[in-house]
């Protein structure tokens, strides 16, 4: 993504952009997630999807601290 900034603004099919899509396949804060939501800060925000990415974590409900800092991180 670095050579080509638009890969990092691009979407699925189903409108989810690479950390939301992370989020959604069990993607934990401590699996280095962070730098992936580090790359693009607005990716925190729904754009095309209906969703915060910290409600796409909070959904799987399998790990509260991934939530917690996807919600902090959003402040940022």
């Amino acid at each position: 993504m670095s050579k080509d900034n638009n890969l990092a603004l691009s979407v699925d099919d189903h409108g989810l952009n690479p950390l939301q899509y992370a989020v959604s396949t069990g993607k934990k804060w401590s699996d280095e997630l962070k730098n992936v939501a580090s790359i693009v800060p607005a990716w925190s925000h729904p754009g095309n999807s209906t969703f915060d990415t910290f409600l796409i974590a909070a959904h799987s409900g399998d790990d509260m601290d991934t939530v917690f800092e996807l919600l902090r991180f959003d402040v940022q």
